[in-house]
């Protein structure tokens, strides 16, 4: 039971708008928990579900998927379906993790 995580570094689109632009690191998530490669300032994050069942993700500087309220440490848990992956996440500050968690 896995998510696995994606920190990518920013681009530009056409037109001036912000893309991922390569992979700077990855890391294979065991549900729950929280990732360890912190992010870089403007990077963004994706997560692909590979559970059997949808997880909750957040990010933060101390991140909790299963948050109902976004505070200044989490942002609220976005619902990821299985076998999907979740929107761009970010931008993420400096030092911020991916919290992956099952539905509760």
């Amino acid at each position: 039971m896995a998510a696995v995580v994606c920190f990518l570094r920013p681009g530009t689109a056409s037109g001036g708008g912000t893309a991922a632009n390569n992979v700077r690191k990855k890391e294979v998530l065991t549900v729950p928990s929280t990732s360890t490669i912190t992010a870089e300032a403007g990077e963004y994050a994706i997560v692909l579900n590979t559970e059997t069942s949808a997880i909750l993700v957040a990010w933060g500087s101390t991140p909790d998927a299963q948050a109902i309220t976004q505070t200044s440490a989490t942002m609220a848990g976005l619902g990821v379906p299985s076998g999907l992956e979740s929107p761009l996440l970010g931008p993420l500050a400096t030092g911020d993790k991916v919290s992956a968690k099952t539905v509760a």
